[in-house]
């Protein structure tokens, strides 16, 4: 029997597909992939981007860092918006939410997640944005 907790973050997946972006996009894929998400990888902006226009209709969540190698997280936030309107992105970075906001990163309304976080933080900004979104959600 699996731990109440354990079981508990488990439930918010219901099969869907994840886009995360990140320099250390594998350790991200674990952790979704342990709350049940199907996850696509990429590690530059510039390769999401492309990965995400052969797949965006398969996606229901893009998770990415800010501050990329080639296209920013911002940049690639607004080239999806073109792509798929209303996709939702939650952006993450080690600098806090004022700071990116402030040194033009990230915009003051985009959901944001601050790194270091534990799992469950990940699962519950996740779970919440893909809750919030409209129409059907991207499954496998």
């Amino acid at each position: 029997v699996a731990p109440p907790e354990k079981k508990r973050i488990t439930e918010r997946a219901r099969g869907e597909r994840l886009a995360a972006i990140a320099a250390r996009v594998h350790t991200l894929a674990r952790v979704l992939e342990g709350e049940g998400y199907s996850v696509l990888l990429a590690e530059s902006g510039t390769e999401a981007l492309a990965l995400l226009e052969r797949h965006a209709e398969r996606v229901g969540l893009v998770l990415t860092d800010v501050a990329m190698a080639g296209i920013s997280g911002r940049e690639l936030g607004r080239r999806l918006a073109e792509i798929r309107p209303g996709l939702p992105v939650l952006f993450m970075s080690g600098y806090p939410a004022d700071e990116a906001v402030r040194n033009g990163l990230l915009l003051e309304h985009q959901p944001f997640i601050q790194k270091p976080f534990v799992p469950a933080a990940l699962a519950e900004a996740v779970r919440s944005l893909l809750d919030r979104a409209p129409g059907k959600r991207a499954q496998e």
